[in-house]
């Protein structure tokens, strides 16, 4: 990891950046279990290793969203089993203000990159 990002890894709180880590790898398995093709991708092309890791921030970020929303209903079959929806979200419509929202794109995508580990 390049030096000028390690300090945004670093300034999250160990057990918040580990129940994100959790989250983004079942949200991976859940992909693969949904997905039957999933397996023959190439992981070691960047693009691809991008575009899955862009779909699960993407879901997690959703998963703070109303559960009216018809985003929240698409993605909810990739939602971990059980998640702590006040990290994603506060709960009173406002996400923005979620822990999750809080992190700069660069740590989240630090915590999404442990999905291939």
């Amino acid at each position: 990891m390049k030096e000028r990002y390690k300090q945004f890894f670093e300034d999250i709180p160990n057990n918040i950046k580990k129940e994100f880590i959790s989250y983004a790898k079942e949200i991976f398995d859940n992909f693969k279990k949904y997905y039957p093709n999933f397996d023959k991708l190439d992981f070691s092309d960047t693009k691809v290793k991008n575009k899955i890791m862009f779909q699960v921030m993407q879901t997690i970020s959703t998963m703070g969203m109303d559960e009216n929303n018809p985003n929240y209903k698409n993605l909810k079959k990739f939602f971990p089993k059980n998640f702590n929806k006040d990290l994603i979200g506060n709960g009173s419509g406002n996400m923005y203000d979620s822990m999750w929202w809080q992190l700069a794109d660069k740590q989240k995508e630090n915590i999404v990159k442990n999905i291939y580990n």
